[in-house]
């Protein structure tokens, strides 16, 4: 159970890394 908290964790950590550059290029093009 600790072990599948701690991936979920670092996957969540991952997504954030590969989807917050996006979203930071998307929100400076809309403004």
């Amino acid at each position: 159970m600790v072990i599948m908290q701690t991936l979920s964790r670092g996957f969540a950590i991952e997504v954030v890394d590969i989807f917050a550059p996006s979203q930071l290029t998307a929100a400076l093009k809309f403004y």
